[in-house]
């Protein structure tokens, strides 16, 4: 009796068990996606059906199913613009650097960490294309005259190119401390110092001639970034981003 038990013990655990791999582990289904066209806002962009620009419907409807899927993980959103118009626009659940799991719309501002310094440098090629800057060879403190004491003498001597060098001399070091320490400047601009960082990167020592030695400074991608929203304009709710980094 006892040895029938525990024959039907196990036949019972194999069963509960197999029962749990199949569905136990399964994720919920997501909803199938419908594809639609982007609202058309008042943002500068026009929109348009995907097939009006000769994209495959079918192929990127199953993109964006993959996505809420998880096939793909962590995408905040997918935008899609040919031929000058905007043809997709889908925004997913996902985490932010340094915060919890969010559902992004298209208001939310993103953390794009070191994708800053392509962006704020392409910009400024674009503004010195338009005969609004004229070089990069233009003073650093011609885009911010108020903070020209700030700066001092040797400030005075940088250059729109050592900033997008990062050869401007701020006594700047971001590789002696963790990002977590409260000694790193990066976290200081980031934190003590976030209502006015331009003020907090321009009022930092000049360690060294402007041009000669590189050191990484997060700050001064904020510094170009300043400079590409003073010289650029741009009605833009789509494509937008935190402070870079």
């Amino acid at each position: 009796m006892k040895r029938q038990i525990k024959i039907l013990s196990a036949v019972i655990f194999s069963l509960i068990l197999t029962a749990c791999t199949m569905f136990c582990g399964k994720k919920e289904t997501s909803p199938s996606y419908q594809y639609k066209v982007p609202e058309q806002i008042n943002d500068g962009w026009q929109t348009a059906h995907m097939t009006e620009v000769n994209l495959d419907e079918k192929l990127l409807t199953k993109l964006v199913q993959n996505i809420l899927n998880e096939e793909y993980e962590n995408i905040h959103s997918i935008l899609i613009v040919k031929d000058g118009k905007l043809v997709l626009e889908e925004y997913f659940t996902g985490k932010d650097y340094g915060k919890m799991e969010t559902t992004f719309t298209r208001d939310d501002l993103h953390g794009v960490m070191s994708v800053t310094k392509s962006f704020a440098s392409t910009l400024i090629g674009i503004a010195i294309d338009k005969g609004i800057i004229k070089d990069t060879d233009e003073e650093l403190v011609s885009f911010f005259p108020e903070y020209k004491e700030l700066l001092g003498e040797k400030g005075k001597k940088i250059k729109l190119r050592n900033v997008l060098s990062m050869t401007a001399g701020f006594d700047w070091d971001e590789t002696k401390y963790l990002y977590s320490d409260s000694r790193n400047p990066y976290w200081i601009m980031l934190g003590s110092e976030k209502s006015n960082i331009i003020k907090y990167i321009l009022s930092r020592p000049i360690k060294n001639e402007p041009g000669v030695e590189f050191a990484y400074n997060g700050g001064t991608s904020h510094t170009a970034g300043e400079n590409n929203r003073k010289t650029l304009s741009f009605k833009n709710r789509r494509f937008r981003s935190k402070i870079p980094v």
